[in-house]
């Protein structure tokens, strides 16, 4: 597999996946993160087919990131993509002086959550119907940086 930062040349893969998993077209906010130094956008691909397997977004202020997105195309599930894509992800953002990583996520993705507490998330709280369109709550998961306390 192949991590790196996303292009415009990605735009297309990055807005297929993006409407298989959330059922919705984003390839206009995808470009304005592309070009905006706020943002990031990390992908993962195939090395054999060059297929674009899945994608990570951000907005980063500072030494904080917020976690904007995070998908994997579901014939791509299950074969350590995501996990190794937010893992260099984490990496590139801490080469950025990032020192905190928040996400929300649904309360019933096990999935996602066991992967943000194999990287060290930590569960912070419940946000009531954050969700509303699945009558779920989401929980707000937060990442920092130990290294800091070793100053």
């Amino acid at each position: 597999m192949i991590y790196r930062q996303a292009t415009t040349f990605d735009l297309e893969a990055l807005d297929k996946i993006h409407k298989e998993i959330f059922n919705e077209d984003n390839q206009r906010w995808f470009l304005l993160q592309i070009n905006d130094s706020l943002y990031r956008i990390y992908l993962v691909k195939n090395k054999e087919n060059d297929e674009v397997m899945g994608y990570i977004s951000y907005q980063v202020v500072e030494t904080t990131a917020d976690m904007l997105y995070f998908a994997v195309k579901k014939s791509c599930q299950g074969q350590y993509a995501g996990s190794n894509l937010l893992g260099f992800s984490m990496e590139e953002l801490k080469k950025d002086g990032v020192k905190k990583i928040a996400l929300e996520v649904r309360q019933t993705n096990l999935k996602a959550r066991n992967i943000y507490k194999k990287y060290g998330f930590v569960e912070m709280w419940v946000i009531k119907n954050y969700y509303p369109e699945f009558k779920e709550d989401g929980i707000l998961y937060v990442w920092e940086d130990q290294a800091k306390w070793l100053y």
